[in-house]
């Protein structure tokens, strides 16, 4: 299935995070598909390099690479220096993971980078990005997490 965004409404640019493989790399194609260019952020440079390459000749548009762990706890300065010269409409901020296993065999350091990449990552995401849109008075973010859970959110209650 596919689902054309308004460019108008979204572009010139949208950020996806975790978009390497998965459900990140579907939102960046469904987005590119639309004709909105595209920041993929993941830690994977290779696939990003791909991915990036394949939407850019497939839809014609721009992409740029961006790569970052968000589960580093001084990750949005570098997402944001990366960023700042484009306009930046649409976020999807997909960066996830899961740890299955027992509990309390798993490494708590381990637990620890995940729940950051699971929940902080995308408040620092949305609080960063969204004050830029609210600059803008526009923009939209769509925070699911890498598990694809989450509603998706409004800047202004739409």
């Amino acid at each position: 299935m596919t689902v054309a965004l308004d460019k108008k409404r979204f572009g010139p640019w949208a950020l996806v995070t975790g978009a390497s493989s998965g459900i990140g790399k579907e939102f960046a194609q469904q987005i590119a598909a639309s004709g909105i260019n595209i920041v993929l952020v993941a830690r994977r440079e290779d696939l990003l390099n791909e991915v990036g390459v394949q939407f850019s000749k497939r839809y014609g548009v721009e992409h740029r690479v961006v790569v970052l762990d968000v589960s580093r706890e001084d990750f949005i300065g570098q997402l944001a220096s990366a960023t700042d010269d484009l306009d930046i409409g649409l976020v999807v901020s997909n960066a996830g993971t899961g740890n299955p296993g027992e509990f309390l065999k798993l490494d708590r350091q381990l637990l620890e980078e995940t729940l950051r990449l699971n929940t902080m990552s995308h408040l620092d995401i949305a609080h960063y990005f969204g004050g830029e849109a609210r600059r803008a008075e526009a923009g939209r973010l769509d925070p699911r997490g890498g598990n694809g859970c989450g509603k998706r959110h409004s800047l202004y209650g739409e």
